[in-house]
């Protein structure tokens, strides 16, 4: 296996892992589309990043992109769920409560 590939399924199975922490501790308490997110945790993992060959700042920086990134696709994965999961006359979780 490439250094690369080992790397890409490191990543994935590191993803895997971390959703499935999550779902064990929080359980119950996670709203049912949150899943979507969790289930897309080991792919949003897998993205390459080949940072040690950027000097220091330039890591630093592609360290928090990569966190805005990861959190966006989070929330699309949430979003896509939710979509996918949507009745017609049924209101979405994510919807506010109405006063």
């Amino acid at each position: 296996m490439t250094p690369t590939g080992k790397y890409i399924l490191l990543s994935g199975l590191s993803g895997l892992a971390r959703g499935g922490v999550v779902s064990v501790i929080a359980g119950d308490l996670i709203p049912r589309v949150i899943w979507g997110g969790l289930i897309a945790a080991p792919a949003i993992g897998m993205a390459p990043r080949n940072w040690w060959r950027l000097s220091r700042p330039l890591r630093v920086l592609a360290a928090l992109l990569s966190l805005y990134l990861a959190t966006a696709l989070f929330g699309l994965a949430v979003g896509l769920y939710d979509w996918m999961l949507a009745r017609p006359g049924s209101e979405s979780p994510l919807a506010s409560p109405r006063a």
